[in-house]
């Protein structure tokens, strides 16, 4: 975790952003979508840098079936996560030569040196898995199974902790295909996990 900013005002500007944060979460844990999306559209939109917001209020608006807002939702994330990246990506070459023009070795960086790089690094990647997971849930929302299905293919090389979301959505669209033993034998890789 980033330490406290030198400047009070950031600093406090960030513990708001938080506090914000941590009501729409409690609010999407406790299924009160309705209220969470104003609080999610509005740190994201104040915050356009900050996807965890987009992701979140997709999940909301898929969960209460304003499927074509999050379809809206999904293609920003996706602008945005390219438009950030490409930022994150010249930072980054542009540390790198830095250090490599003052002979700076990565093992030799503090720590908050090594947080602000791998903060870039985060920021340059994609991790294309986990976007088709996320396309697979919304073209799943709009009754495109056999799509949803193919894009779930794509994602199955998220990390293993996410296997058991990865397998609850595919048993859920085998369900609404009516491929019921399909559907059982994924449940059963859930139980499994």
């Amino acid at each position: 975790m980033d330490g406290p900013d030198k400047e009070r005002a950031k600093t406090a500007g960030k513990a708001g952003r938080e506090l914000r944060s941590n009501l729409a979460r409690d609010y999407l844990g406790a299924r009160r979508y309705t209220d969470a999306i104003p609080l999610f559209r509005e740190l994201w939109d104040r915050y356009p840098d900050e996807s965890r917001f987009g992701l979140k209020l997709f999940d909301c608006l898929l969960a209460t079936q304003q499927t074509p807002e999050a379809r809206n939702t999904l293609d920003t994330i996706v602008e945005r996560k390219e438009f950030y990246s490409r930022q994150a990506e010249k930072k980054l070459g542009g540390l790198l030569d830095e250090y490599a023009g003052k002979n700076i070795k990565i093992e030799d960086l503090d720590d908050a040196e090594l947080r602000r790089l791998q903060k870039l690094r985060r920021s340059a990647s994609t991790n294309l898995a986990a976007m088709a997971y996320l396309r697979a849930r919304l073209l799943s929302n709009e009754g495109m199974y056999d799509a949803a299905l193919v894009e779930l293919g794509k994602a199955e090389e998220i990390q293993v902790h996410n296997h058991p979301s990865l397998f609850q959505t595919q048993g859920e669209i085998l369900m609404a295909m009516r491929r019921w033993s399909e559907a059982i034998d994924t449940f059963n890789k859930v139980l499994e996990l």
